[in-house]
């Protein structure tokens, strides 16, 4: 909703606790509501969302709407790419974000594995088993990096902790969220052939083809403890 929401990267503030929030009573009227992450409405305006799910629920009143527009939402994504769906199905999960949003992959590890989808043609579509490592901390362990999986698809567990641990020693009461988050930015653009500021002069709903929020949390152990933030919003 809004938290964190680094601006700029050039100039500050990079974090804002803004919240985008839109209020709405619920009357008679309504006989539905839809709850989508961003990438849905990369190809659905809300009127066009709720046009499909009402048109939907009348020819299929017993049906899943939510299967139905995730569906839709991969054949205008396949329309877009020049694919057939098959075929934008058959694309592996980390290059198809070239073609839309990680409406299936980014639900199958979000929020720790909870509603995970395993696969848009065979059931079952939600699973409540979670993703969980345990790690007991201990005194060799001098920092946590906690972060959202658009962090990981540009840095190995131990690119990222290589490059907070770097600039940690360089740093010692800098801001290694921030760093890790302009680090992740800059090989973004990289991988695009831009360079950091044409990627970020890039429109905030267009960037996502390339790279996702992300959200960095520091964690700092020991004498020192602290922590930093840092987050992006495309």
């Amino acid at each position: 909703m809004g938290i964190l929401r680094v601006r700029n990267l050039v100039s500050p503030p990079y974090i804002s606790t803004e919240p985008s929030l839109n209020v709405h009573r619920i009357s008679k009227s309504d006989h539905f509501v839809i709850v989508g992450s961003d990438g849905l409405f990369d190809f659905f305006t809300n009127e066009e969302a709720v046009k499909l799910v009402h048109s939907y629920i009348l020819r299929n009143p017993s049906g899943d709407p939510a299967k139905f527009l995730l569906e839709q939402l991969v054949e205008r994504a396949a329309e877009c790419a020049g694919f057939s769906m098959e075929e934008l199905m058959n694309v592996p999960a980390g290059r198809r974000r070239k073609y839309h949003d990680d409406v299936t992959e980014k639900l199958n590890d979000a929020l720790m594995g909870i509603l995970r989808v395993r696969n848009l043609v065979s059931p079952p579509y939600i699973s409540t088993e979670p993703s969980l490592n345990v790690h007991r901390i201990s005194k060799s362990d001098h920092f946590v990096i906690v972060g959202s999986d658009g962090l990981f698809d540009f840095f190995t567990n131990e690119e990222a902790v290589k490059l907070v641990h770097s600039y940690i020693l360089r740093n010692p009461s800098g801001d290694p969220a921030k760093f890790l988050l302009e680090q992740l930015v800059e090989r973004a653009a990289e991988c695009a052939g831009f360079s950091m500021e044409e990627l970020m002069n890039v429109p905030a709903g267009r960037r996502r083809k390339y790279h996702y929020d992300v959200t960095v949390v520091v964690v700092i152990l020991g004498s020192n403890q602290r922590t930093t933030k840092a987050s992006t919003c495309v």
